[in-house]
């Protein structure tokens, strides 16, 4: 695909004829999609760098341009939003725990954070590490990491939902920081981590290798370590500050996103609720609070959000009304 033509539709000045050839480009390789979002994050970047005048300023500030998304962005898994984030060779702390902060210091030197990657509701993305990790990320979702690894340890953060297939480096191995009282410490190996802000619990499912968990144990203030083995889930939970290391009844549902499958294995209905609020980016209004007492198991795969209401409202005693992107249940 000539830079030409993909700069033509950054711009919007794509003809019909060419967004064709692009999404039909887009979809034919992962690799493809890899560059579209390179090329279209270093876009957005120059596009909305700005210059302040405090220097001191400048060099904590962080500029960010929100895109538009146009219905072909909609079908691209590499539509994320790059952020340049112009540091003072040090860590911004986005809401990590003091566990991710001692684990971090640990490493004498790393790189900043630069590069502060996320999707919108609706929306999924792809990226490549610096170190040729690859990184599948959820909708609503963030992920920060730097220009390159430096020190002796690759640290990225994360807010949302992601699945990663991480290099292996034995020397160097990857911190990913969340949101939540926890951190990954990784090797060589393939995991999904979800862990969004508003969630009561935060969960990671390891598929390959093995990754040690970092927690902090609020009954006795220490920061612990767990091993995970293949198929082993951690489950973290706000409200009781517990953990819990299970066997994955069924792991591959974990992960069941990255395919396009919405997977509900009896699912309480106010999960289900948050989970088709991110996939579609609708907002619901629940007025029946009854429904939050019941329970969902139900695949999905293109089905609108309309489309899936009506099959809630066959098996629930539910009504509801769509309305500006906004779901109503009475």
């Amino acid at each position: 695909m000539r830079k030409y033509t993909l700069i033509k539709y950054f711009k919007g000045e794509a003809t019909e004829s060419e967004i064709d050839s692009i999404i039909e480009w887009i979809n034919s390789s992962p690799q493809n999609m890899n560059y579209f979002a390179e090329q279209k994050a270093l876009y957005t970047a120059l596009e909305s760098i700005e210059y302040n005048e405090d220097a001191n300023q400048q060099a904590n500030s962080i500029t960010t341009k929100k895109l538009n998304y146009t219905p072909l962005a909609k079908y691209i898994a590499a539509a994320v939003i790059a952020t340049v984030c112009f540091l003072a060779g040090h860590w911004v702390n986005n809401g990590n725990s003091n566990n991710d902060i001692q684990l971090v210091a640990e490493s004498k030197t790393f790189a900043p954070l630069k590069h502060n990657l996320y999707t919108e509701k609706g929306v999924k993305g792809f990226i490549t590490l610096p170190d040729s990790s690859r990184v599948w990320l959820n909708s609503d979702s963030r992920i920060s990491y730097p220009d390159e690894f430096t020190g002796n340890k690759r640290v990225v953060s994360l807010s949302g939902e992601a699945y990663f297939e991480v290099t292996k480096d034995s020397l160097h191995p990857m911190v990913v920081l969340t949101n939540k009282d926890f951190t990954v410490e990784v090797l060589g190996t393939t995991f999904n981590i979800r862990s969004y802000e508003n969630d009561a619990t935060a969960e990671t499912t390891l598929y390959t290798g093995r990754i040690k968990m970092h927690y902090k144990d609020r009954m006795s203030n220490r920061i612990r370590i767990t091993d995970l083995k293949p198929n082993d889930s951690f489950t973290y939970t706000n409200s009781s500050y517990t953990h819990k290391r299970t066997i994955a009844p069924k792991p591959e549902i974990k992960k069941a996103w990255k395919e396009g499958l919405l997977v509900f294995d009896n699912t309480p209905m106010e999960d289900v609720l948050k989970r088709l609020e991110r996939w579609h980016g609708t907002n619901f209004i629940v007025n029946n609070g009854n429904i939050y007492n019941r329970k969902l198991s139900a695949t999905f795969t293109s089905e609108s959000i309309i489309q899936i209401m009506e099959i809630i409202r066959m098996i629930m005693p539910i009504s509801y009304s769509y309305d500006n992107n906004t779901v109503t249940i009475d």
